[in-house]
């Protein structure tokens, strides 16, 4: 019998954790991580917040925000960037890493970054050229085919 309810308890565990899986909603600005709340206020204050959705995957939380504007910041459970996109504007300066500002200043002089992503171990950079660049872990850049 103790055997029967184990089992039924991991099943019952197994099959709430993958109905949670990929749960989107829509929530308020305010239930985006005060990190999260910081960036927005300090660098998208000019732009009016048009929906903010939080994704849950099973281990892992996401809040996209869409502005009015067409920019999108996607950022952690803890707040932090992990996407932002500004089509018709660049990413504010202050949020991209150093060396990568450094790096695309000094050889694309003329090109300002409108996207950049944060994917595990690099990073993705688009520029307004449309040249696609990406950044291991140290800053070595490759430019993405």
């Amino acid at each position: 019998m103790k055997r029967l309810i184990i089992i039924v308890f991991i099943l019952l565990l197994g099959l709430s954790s993958c109905m949670a899986d990929g749960k989107k909603e829509i929530v308020a600005v305010g239930d985006i991580p005060a990190a999260g709340q910081q960036i927005i206020k300090s660098f998208f204050s000019d732009c009016k917040v048009a929906v903010v959705v939080r994704e849950t995957e099973l281990l892992e939380i996401e809040y996209e925000v869409r502005f009015d504007d067409g920019a999108e910041i996607v950022f952690d459970a803890d707040g932090g960037w992990k996407k932002i996109e500004c089509h018709k504007t660049s990413v504010p300066e202050s949020l991209v890493p150093v060396e990568i500002l450094e790096k695309t200043r000094s050889m694309f002089p003329e090109s300002t970054i409108v996207e950049i992503e944060k994917d595990g171990k690099q990073f993705d950079v688009e520029l307004n050229n449309g040249l696609d660049l990406k950044f291991d872990r140290r800053f070595r850049m490759k430019i993405d085919d």
